[in-house]
């Protein structure tokens, strides 16, 4: 997948996911500033429709599963 390709190069992409449903992908990304965030949206919509969501806190960190 080309997408996820492109993903590898950019140092703001902390995590990139597959998923099933509406959208092909998950990407989480770390901007410093809302500025940049729209430029990096522009660049993604050459490959489609994007939506976005903004966390202003979390309640769980990201944590491993023992198994």
């Amino acid at each position: 997948m080309r997408e996820a390709e492109g993903c590898t190069v950019k140092k703001n992409v902390i995590e990139c996911n597959c998923v099933t449903g509406d959208y092909s992908m998950l990407l989480e990304v770390l901007f410093e500033s809302t500025m940049e965030l729209d430029r990096f949206i522009g660049e993604l919509q050459y490959f489609g429709r994007t939506k976005t969501l903004i966390v202003f806190s979390t309640s769980v960190e990201h944590r491993g599963v023992e198994l």
